[in-house]
């Protein structure tokens, strides 16, 4: 249903949760996810400006990925956004809160409950509010994000 009426593109072995709430509009949405992801259950994708969600990264649920915000200087109550791009291998914590325009790179982790409003670099750990670098992840990968729940409860298919 995503893919044919909002024009979503949905990659391989890819898991979005049913009660996952997207923005569009009438002539569809901006978003893309690649191969091997996980969409968990309550996440809400803003695709009126854009989402790129590339390959194997896992969103945990409750995440907000925004793309459009009201500009608090604005005399009109104008919006402004951009593009959120999320690089191969990012794994998003959950309750966390990505601002428009931002940019996770390669490997990232965003902590749970972080709001994130700049980019963030490849392989480092961002966590708080707003969010900061706290650490930074090991480049040796080599899983493959799977999980395709029973029912979309957390029975897992193992």
């Amino acid at each position: 249903m995503m893919k044919k009426l909002l024009g979503i593109c949905i990659g391989q072995d890819t898991h979005v949760a049913m009660n996952t709430f997207i923005t569009g509009y009438y002539s569809g949405c901006d978003i893309i996810i690649g191969d091997n992801c996980v969409i968990n259950r309550g996440c809400y994708l803003d695709g009126r400006t854009g989402i790129e969600i590339k390959n194997n990264v896992n969103v945990s649920f409750g995440t907000t990925i925004l793309t459009l915000q009201h500009e608090p200087q604005s005399s009109f109550f104008e919006c402004k956004g951009g593009k959120v791009v999320i690089d191969n291998d990012v794994w998003v914590g959950a309750r966390a809160i990505i601002l428009p325009g931002v940019k996770v790179g390669e490997g990232a982790i965003i902590a749970a409950g972080a709001v994130v409003c700049k980019d963030v670099e490849k392989y480092t750990i961002v966590g708080g509010v707003p969010a900061k670098v706290i650490g930074h992840r090991t480049n040796d990968l080599r899983y493959r994000t799977s999980f395709h729940p029973l029912f979309d409860t957390d029975i897992a298919d193992v």
